[in-house]
This record gives C-alpha cells, sequence and structure tokens, in this order.
C-alpha cells in the first residue's frame, strides 16, 4: 500500500529535479534544454 504513494511522488520528483537542471543550464547561459522543449 504504501508503495502507491512512493511511486507518484517519486515520479514527480524526478521530473522537477531534471527540470531544475534544465533551468539552471539555462540561467548560466545554456539554452539546449528550452531549445529541445524540455522547459
Amino acid at each position: 500500500m504504501e508503495t502507491l504513494y512512493i511511486i507518484p511522488i517519486l515520479l514527480f520528483s524526478v521530473v522537477v529535479h531534471e527540470v531544475m537542471h534544465g533551468y539552471v543550464a539555462l540561467k548560466c547561459g545554456d539554452p539546449t534544454a528550452k531549445y529541445a522543449g524540455r522547459l
């Protein structure tokens, strides 16, 4: 039962984490993630 809560939270966390990688890269001058449509 606990897995039903953990999996969606984990997936959401991974997505937010990866989007933040792209956002920070954009702020540091690398627009690759934006051009690829990941932001």
